[in-house]
Parts: C-alpha cells; structure tokens; sequence
C-alpha cells in the first residue's frame, strides 16, 4: 500500500470516528483523539521528518539529517532512506578528509568514525557501492600511514571493499582507479 492510500485511509477513520465522537459521549472523544494522534504520528511526521532531514542535507548538516531520520519511529520512504544513507555517507567523507589532516590516535580515530558511518550506511542499503567504494578509499588512507603488518592489514581491508564494490558494480571506474592506486601505494611501503 503506498504512503497516499495510507494516509488517506488513517484520515477517514479519523473523520469517521470523530463523527461517532459527537454522538458517543466523553470515552468516544478520547478514543478519536488518540486515532488522530497515531495518524499524525504515521502520515504526517514522516513527510514533515523526511522534509527537515533532506533540507539539513542539502544545507550541509549532514549528522542532523541522520539524527531525524534515525529518531524517527515511523515507515521510512525510499527518499528517507536515501537521505539516511547519503547523509553517512558524506559524515563518512568529512571524517575521512579530516582524519588526512591529522596525525597519530586522533588521525586513526575518525577513521575509524569515517568507517563507523560507511558501515552503518552499507547495512542500510547492503548493494550501495559508493559508500562501498568510499570505505575502502578511508582504509587505504590509512593504510598510508601506518607501516608493516598493520599498513597490510590495512591495505587488504581496502580491497575487501573494492572488490565488494565492484561485485556490486562491475563497471566503477572509481573503484577500480581507488584499487589500482593502493595497491601502488602499498608497493611503495
């Protein structure tokens, strides 16, 4: 059933139940409100949610975006989702650009976070190659600075994700370009 049909339904129920109300007495009034709170709840928040999220998007507040979206208790609509999944994923980019800029644990740190936002946009949508492709890209970042055992540890988490992604996407130029440069990079460590 799509969100309109959903919608439309809740807002005859209401109109139907408030009518009844007029004529049931205290208990029949209450009962209508509570309907017409749990139809507000389901129909006109996710629109009113999704809406605030996609405008904190587009603003660049990525991490408000995500925290609608995930405080949100109601059916997501594939736009939500994408909105969701989009929003970790440039969190996962900003915490990847800024973890270059820095050295040492705190470095390590966001990318770890950059991960942790990559990882949580793949669970949503599991065939998303981008974020994919992107985890990857923080992996190899930080694979550059480490040295030994745990640059190649590093380096082969990479290109786990390339390899995913490209099983996602057989044609990713990114992927591939982003793999063919590590594997350059690690030669060189």
């Amino acid at each position: 059933m799509t969100a309109d049909v959903t919608t439309a339904q809740g807002f005859v129920e209401v109109i139907f139940l408030t009518l009844k109300a007029r004529t049931g007495g205290k208990k029949a009034m209450e009962n209508t409100r509570t309907k017409i709170r749990e139809v507000i709840d389901q129909h006109e928040i996710p629109g009113g949610v999704g809406t605030a999220a996609t405008e904190a998007f587009i603003s660049g507040e990525y991490e408000k975006a995500s925290s609608l979206l995930t405080a949100f208790t109601g059916e997501f609509t594939e736009d939500m989702q994408d909105t969701l999944v989009w929003s970790y994923v440039m969190q996962g980019n900003a915490l990847s650009d800024q973890a270059e800029t820095k050295q040492g644990a705190e470095a390590d740190r966001l990318f770890v976070e950059a991960c942790q936002m990559y990882a949580a946009a793949v669970k949503i949508k599991p065939d998303y190659h981008d974020a994919v492709n992107n985890w990857g890209f923080a992996l190899s970042s930080q694979a550059e600075t480490k040295e030994g055992a745990e640059a190649d540890r590093l380096f082969g988490e990479a290109y786990q994700k390339y390899g995913k992604a490209l099983e996602i996407k057989p044609d990713n130029h990114k992927a591939l370009y982003n793999w063919g440069t590590a594997l350059s990079d690690q030669a060189k460590t």
